[in-house]
Parts: C-alpha cells; sequence; structure tokens
C-alpha cells in the first residue's frame, strides 16, 4: 500500500580492494509511487576487527544511492568511547563540518565512499567492544543507520635480549663473565608479576654479583611487580668460571645458559620470551704479537729498526712444537739485518722458525732492521710493515691478535744545502737612481731533489745602496734552507745646484731692510733623495728681513750619497729713505758773535744724524746769517735745513766822560 515499506535484511560478503568483508545489507520494498532518492542506504566496514589497544582502526563507509543524483544529502558518523578522530577523506566532493558530519550538495548516483581512521585508546581492557554507528539523512530525515561492532584485542609482549662479555677476554677458567639482561614491554597492556629467570650451568659456572638476584638450585629470579607497555629495563650481574682447568677440554668448552620473562597475562608472542648466551672458554695457548718501530716515524736515509714481541697470553704453555713468525717488510724498503739468529730472508720477508717453550705470560723479542729508507718512501702512512705469528702444533685461544700491521709515515727532514755567490759592488747606470743587476743563482744540493731556487728581489733593478737579497732552496718536499747576498750600488754623479738670481731691492718703509722671498735654488741630480738647505752669511733664516746692504745666501744639496754641491745668491738691498728733515728754530748766538749748537736729526739707519755745514764759525756779522746745514746717512741720502743765526749788539757804547778840551 501507499507509505508502507517492507524491510528486508540479506547477509553477503562483498569483495573489498581484494578482501572479502562480510556485512549486513537492508533492502527497503516501498509501495505507492516514490522519487528516487528515498532509495538511499549506508553501511560500513571496519578494518582490522579485532583492533589492538592502541592502534589505528580504520572504517570504510559507504552511500549507496541507487536512484538518480539526490541533492541535500547527509551523512553523521558517532564515534565510540576510548577512539580519537585521526583523518577522513571521500570519493566524492562534500562539506565537511567537524570531525564526523559530511554534507553533499549533490550525492552523484552509485556508491560514495568515505574512509575514516581513529586512534584506538592504550590500556583498554581485553575484549572492550567498540561501536560505530553511522547514519544517512536527507532534507533531515534519516533514511537508514548503519553500526559496526569491533573487538579490542590487549595484552602484553614481553620480550627478552642476554648478552655476555668477558673481562680481559679470551675467557679462561676463572674468568669473570658480566651478562647483561634487556627486556621490554612491546605490547598494550600492562604485565603484572614479571618474573625473570637464569638458568645457569653449576658445572662451570659459581655465582658472582647478582645484585636483587635470588639464587636456588642452578636458576637466579628477579621479580619485577608489574611493566608498563613501552617499557624497558636492564640487569646487569656477573658469574665466575671455574678455575679448576680440569673441568675443561683442551681446546673450546661452551657455557650455554638462557634467560626467561614471563608473567601473570597472557603474553601476545611467547617466542620472544626466551633468549641464550653463549661463552666460550678456552684451554689452550694464545700467542699474541706486537710491533713497534724505532724511530716511530721514519726519516729519509736513516735505517729503521722494528722491534717484533711474541707473548703468550692463554692459559696453557706452548711447551712442545713449533711456532713461525713472519715480518712481511714494506715495499719499496731493503732489508739490513734480524736478531736472533736464525731468521731467514726471502723476498721480502723475514721469518723464524721457534722450537723453544714459550709459557704462559712470557714474551719473546724479535729485530729487523732496514737500510737507509728512500725518498720515494716519504708520505702519509707510506710504510706498511706487517708481523704474523702462527703454532704449528697447537689452536690458538684468540685468532684475532696473531697479526699486526703497523702503519709509519716517512719524512724528510734534510735541509737543503745552499750557497750564494760573493757581494755584487757596483755603480749606478747613467743618469738613473740604480743599476740592472743579473745575479748568479746560488749553488743547491739536497738528497731528494731541488723543488725552486727563488729569492725576495725578483727584479734586476737595484737601487743606490744596499740591498740584501735573500735566496731561498726548496726541496720536493718542502724543505727549505736560505742564504743571503748583499748587492751594493754606489752613486757616482754629481749633483749641480743652481741658485736664483741675485736680488736687489730698496728698503721697506720704516726699516733698515726689507723683506725678501729669496726663490728656491734648483737640483739637477740622477737621485733627487737628498736635502737641499739655504744658508745667509748673517746666520738669520731665510725668511727673516734682510738688512741694508748685501747678504750672501749660499745653497747646497747633499745627495745622500757622499756628494754635497753648492752655489751662492746675493740679496742687495738699498737705503732709499732719507733722514728726517728737522725744522730749526732761529737762534740768537751773542751781541758780537757767537756759534750755534749743532742740531741732529733720525734716520731709519744711522739713527741720530749730527747735521754739518759750510759756514764758518763762530759768526761775527751782525744781523741774521743763513746756516745750512745738512744730514748725511752715509748710504747716500742727505737731507737738508736752513736756521737763521743772528748775532744782535744790543749793547750801546759806554758813555765817555769827556774832559774838556782846548782846540
Amino acid at each position: 500500500k501507499p507509505n508502507e515499506y517492507t524491510e528486508t535484511k540479506i547477509t553477503a560478503t562483498p569483495n573489498l580492494c581484494g578482501v572479502s568483508q562480510g556485512a549486513i545489507y537492508n533492502t527497503f520494498v516501498y509501495g505507492g509511487t516514490y522519487s528516487s532518492y528515498e532509495l538511499l542506504s549506508v553501511y560500513k566496514i571496519d578494518t582490522s576487527d579485532p583492533v589492538q589497544s592502541g592502534s589505528p582502526l580504520t572504517y570504510q563507509i559507504v552511500i549507496s544511492n541507487v536512484g538518480n543524483p539526490l541533492s541535500n544529502v547527509r551523512l553523521t558518523e558517532t564515534y565510540p568511547p576510548n577512539t580519537s578522530f585521526a583523518s577522513a577523506n571521500s570519493s566524492s566532493p562534500c562539506v565537511k563540518t567537524g570531525n564526523n558530519i559530511w554534507d553533499f550538495s549533490l550525492l552523484p548516483s552509485g556508491n560514495t565512499i568515505i574512509t575514516v581512521t581513529l586512534n584506538v585508546a592504550n590500556g583498554l581492557a581485553n575484549g572492550t567492544i567498540l561501536n560505530n554507528t553511522v547514519a544517512v539523512s536527507n532534507n533531515g530525515t534519516i533514511y537508514d543507520t548503519y553500526t559496526e561492532t569491533t573487538t579490542v584485542v590487549s595484552a602484553p609482549d614481553l620480550t627478552i635480549t642476554k648478552t655476555a662479555s668477558v673481562i680481559n677476554s679470551p675467557a679462561g677458567p676463572g674468568s669473570t663473565v658480566n651478562y647483561t639482561l634487556t627486556y621490554t614491554n612491546n605490547g598494550n597492556y600492562p604485565a603484572s608479576g614479571v618474573i625473570i629467570k637464569d638458568n645457569y650451568d653449576e658445572t662451570y659456572l659459581n655465582i658472582g654479583n647478582i645484585g636483587q638476584g635470588i639464587n636456588a638450585g642452578g636458576e637466579i629470579t628477579w621479580n619485577i611487580p608489574s611493566l608498563n607497555p613501552g617499557t624497558s629495563g636492564t640487569i646487569n650481574y656477573s658469574m665466575i668460571i671455574k678455575s679448576n682447568s680440569l673441568l675443561f677440554f683442551n681446546g673450546s668448552t661452551n657455557i650455554i645458559n638462557s634467560a626467561v620473562i614471563s608473567s601473570n597475562l597472557p603474553d601476545r608472542n611467547i617466542n620472544d620470551n626466551i633468549s641464550t648466551a653463549t661463552v666460550n672458554v678456552f684451554v689452550l695457548p694464545d700467542l699474541k704479537i706486537e710491533e713497534t718501530a724505532n724511530p716511530a716515524i721514519g726519516l729519509v736515509n736513516q735505517p729503521i729498526t722494528y722491534t717484533i714481541s711474541v707473548s703468550n697470553i692463554g692459559k696453557l704453555d706452548h711447551t712442545s712444537g713449533t711456532y713461525t713468525v713472519v715480518d712481511y717488510l714494506p715495499a719499496s724498503s731493503t732489508y739490513f739485518s734480524s736478531t736472533p739468529a736464525g731468521g731467514v730472508y726471502s723476498s721480502g720477508t723475514v721469518s723464524w722458525t721457534i722450537n723453544d717453550n714459550l709459557p704462559v705470560n712470557e714474551t719473546k723479542n724479535f729485530t729487523v732492521t732496514l737500510e737507509d729508507l728512500p725518498c720515494n718512501l716519504v708520505g702519509t702512512g707510506s710504510l706498511s710493515n706487517r708481523v704474523t705469528v702462527n703454532s704449528n702444533t697447537y689452536g690458538d685461544a684468540n685468532n684475532t691478535n696473531q697479526e699486526v700491521v703497523l702503519v709509519s709515515n716517512v719524512v724528510d727532514n734534510v735541509l737543503p744545502t745552499i750557497t750564494c755567490s760573493g757581494p755584487v759592488s757596483i755603480n749606478n747606470d747613467s743618469g738613473q737612481c740604480s743599476a740592472i743587476v743579473m745575479l748568479t743563482t746560488p749553488t743547491t744540493a739536497d738528497n731528494c731533489g731541488i723543488l725552486s731556487v727563488t729569492n725576495d728581489h725578483p727584479s734586476t733593478t737595484y737601487p743606490i745602496g744596499t740591498t740584501i737579497v735573500t735566496w731561498t732552496a726548496t726541496d720536493i718536499h718542502g724543505n727549505i734552507n736560505a742564504c743571503e747576498q748583499n748587492v751594493t750600488v754606489a752613486d757616482n754623479e754629481k749633483p749641480i745646484v743652481t741658485a736664483p738670481s741675485n736680488i736687489r731691492v730698496n728698503n721697506d718703509a720704516g726699516i733698515c731692510g726689507a723683506i725678501v722671498v729669496a726663490g728656491t735654488a734648483t737640483v739637477t741630480d740622477n737621485c733627487i733623495v737628498g736635502s737641499l738647505k739655504g744658508k745667509r752669511s748673517d746666520a738669520l733664516e731665510l725668511t727673516d728681513v734682510y738688512p741694508v746692504g748685501s747678504t750672501t745666501i749660499i745653497w747646497s744639496y747633499d745627495d745622500g750619497h757622499g756628494s754635497i754641491a753648492t752655489a751662492s745668491q746675493n740679496v742687495f738691498v738699498y737705503d732709499s729713505t732719507p733722514p728726517l728733515t728737522p725744522v730749526l728754530a732761529d737762534v740768537t748766538v751773542g751781541e758780537c758773535s757767537g756759534t750755534p749748537t749743532v742740531p741732529t736729526t733720525m734716520d731709519n739707519c744711522s739713527g741720530i744724524i749730527t747735521g754739518t755745514t759750510a759756514t764758518i764759525f763762530p759768526i761775527t756779522t751782525q744781523g741774521t746769517t743763513k746756516v745750512t746745514w745738512s744730514f748725511d746717512d752715509g748710504n747716500g741720502n742727505v737731507a737738508t735745513a736752513l736756521q737763521n743765526v743772528i748775532v744782535d749788539d744790543v749793547t750801546p757804547p759806554l758813555m765817555p766822560v769827556l774832559a774838556d778840551v782846548n782846540v
């Protein structure tokens, strides 16, 4: 009837990605006329089932649309407790809300697959059930739901590893063996009541230091209350091999013991709950060979001696039979001698076959000396000497110490010789402050060969003076030696000094001299390296005032190489300033005659000048006599001044008393 439906459940096993998957399908048969979107269903498949606690769990959700593409479809996931979302992806475009809702604006026909991965929590109880429900809806109406059930498996997985190491290997009677037990819980559930047992062989072993272990009846037990997933631990303990050598065969005896780990819970993998360690006990000679070189670093042109030591560090004397020592000499070396007697040299090897006993802890020494080492052996690790020892009668407790390769460096420490030619003395080249000199290369020699001969003056031009040339010889191995050679270049060209022209000037106003710029002399020389100096005849500085008269400047140039040249320059300063002309007052010198005071004046050079005149004194002429005074500064400059000299008779004659006279 319309609006009624019949539901049929079908169990099928589809093949998904090549794996058969069991699932239940719901089939709905509807009455009436319906649109295609009502033919919508969903189911899901889990991988893997059962799942390990702490592992990922993947669901594949299949939305089936058997009709036309359908709009407004939503898929909603309900994740089980004890899980967390990890990732998701869809085979068709959709909008994801959070990590559990997918909205399809248009769901295509056919199957759409969404893959969801969850992380299952650690430490879940074994057998925990995880229920995951998914629902598909259209326009808000749920059309199908599906619940997938997954079982959780939780169990410890205990592992143990046992190792053994012998102090002062190889092992022998009385040796101490250190054992190490490493244990881990690789499962996903805590292990409780963990027990570790080591069942040792009481025939060969005595208890050493077992720490917290309990020894009983040839078995050592360690109790560990609990061990969480991912947790590890270590137990170190020691056992002592019994010292009675009669317990052991001559040769090798294996001591085997095993350790077992268990707990109160079933173990996920019992195959790794046991571990075994084996110790080989040797009752044999142990011939050990060692080697040293003197000198430790080989030197070119010097011998080298190898000392070979053979020791018996085993548990049994080498008392019968022979052993052989062989020295394989380095390539390119030359044999010189060996000790003890009996060593046989052949094709680059020296060998001894020894018949003497070699008791435990005793040593026998051998030496091999090589001739002076050649140059072609210079280098790092270039000298490789291999020595071996082998018993011709016994097996050996430890075959790893019967051969030694001693690798040595060889160096060339011999300096090259170098002898310089004698000193060179030469005059400068004409017009040059230097000379071209071709030096002779020094004489050199070296034990291995000269690489180069150089000097620190690569130019052939040498300056005036002495140049110390250092020659350096370098051999092919970088050794250097040096010598010195003097090259002396003499300056045999005289300098020429040309003085400036003589200078003639008048004195400067108001002074008895003049400020004069004398100029500078010029020098002509092949080497302008010396100094030019000017010296005045009055010993004053060239820039000082030049006095009236003649001053000579001597210009001198020292070329620094033993030659001095001079030239002179005269500076003439003329006094062109006359003495001051005095203004002379009229002077009355007497009534009948008189001589005036001689007047003076000042001059820029002569200072006070006393006047002179042609007038004859005393003056006897009544009245005014004009006297011309002259003032001469001695430098050709004369000033004159006129003075009125007055003789004025102002005394009348005496009034005589005249007697009467009769005429």
